[in-house]
């Protein structure tokens, strides 16, 4: 069967998984996508025909095209779950890939925002227009709560309690959570479910709370686009939606909440996972230790 049939059928098998975000299936995708092309530029089209020596090549490949080592790992990774697949469903008699090696991932601390630059962030949105408020909403709630691009994407009007200031989000396994935003995020969502969003509806609209200008889902795409361009207005580059949830994360923890709270707010199963922000703030702590107290300059640290 023809490489490219059997990845439309593994697509649709990952997009039929409900516990896999939009921008998970996509990274599938373009991470196939990349073992296809290879396979185009050896002159082999047929995945039934590799060895294990075949895939070593492809791993080296990766390698000297200069991806970063996590991109290298996730591209494994995803061509492991694709052969696997394969073979469950009778397409492979065996698994031709060589036994896995750990890949030591590279560890970097996230990117977070400064309190000013949050702020310089949260003005650029023009809200003399309907789009400029939608879109001053939508960065005031995604930093506000925490919350994964996905996230917001699926948050439906029915859960939004302005009231107590609550919102229910369904995260990552669809497992559901409660998340606080603070008065001037809810002002500003009150503002735009109250005069806004009553515009941007069409007789098809669905129950999502951020909607286009044409009525339907504001995509994860359109999402990650809009916060790329207000940031690079005021000089920032590479920040993306997780980057306000980093930033959420490391101010709670700057100003002394607990990171079992922090752990919770964010829907992290595995405090260790939280636990990554306390390395980003002891090392600004550090920096400015070294940058400001004068026997940490006289000792040369």
């Amino acid at each position: 069967m023809k490489f490219d049939l059997l990845k439309s059928k593994y697509i649709k098998h990952l997009e039929q998984n409900d516990k896999l975000a939009e921008l998970t299936v996509r990274n599938y995708v373009n991470d196939i996508n990349t073992f296809k092309q290879y396979l185009e530029s050896q002159s082999q089209k047929n995945i039934g025909e590799l060895n294990k020596e075949d895939f070593r090549y492809y791993f080296v490949f990766l390698f000297e095209q200069n991806y970063a080592r996590s991109s290298v790992i996730r591209k494994i990774s995803a061509l492991r779950g694709f052969i696997g697949w394969l073979i469950l469903n009778g397409y492979l008699k065996e698994d031709p890939l060589p036994i896995a090696r750990t890949i030591k991932k590279e560890k970097r601390l996230p990117r977070f925002l400064s309190y000013e630059n949050i702020d310089l962030l949260m003005s650029v949105p023009d809200t003399s227009n309907i789009l400029g408020v939608r879109d001053r909403s939508l960065l005031e709630l995604i930093y506000s709560a925490g919350l994964r691009v996905s996230e917001v994407k699926d948050l439906q009007i029915n859960n939004i309690n302005l009231t107590t200031r609550e919102i229910k989000v369904r995260g990552k396994g669809s497992k559901q959570r409660i998340c606080l935003i603070g008065p001037t995020s809810a002002n500003w969502l009150e503002t735009y479910l109250n005069k806004v969003r009553p515009s941007l509806i069409k007789p098809n609209s669905p129950p999502n709370v951020f909607l286009n200008r044409f009525g339907g889902l504001l995509s994860t795409r359109s999402i990650q686009a809009k916060i790329k361009t207000y940031a690079s207005k005021i000089g920032l580059d590479g920040v993306h939606p997780h980057t306000l949830r980093h930033s959420f994360a490391t101010h709670l923890l700057d100003s002394g909440t607990d990171l079992r709270i922090v752990q919770d707010l964010l829907g992290h199963t595995s405090p260790e996972t939280t636990q990554i922000y306390t390395h980003i703030t002891m090392a600004a702590a550090r920096r400015a230790y070294i940058s400001a107290h004068p026997l940490a300059q006289e000792d040369g640290l």
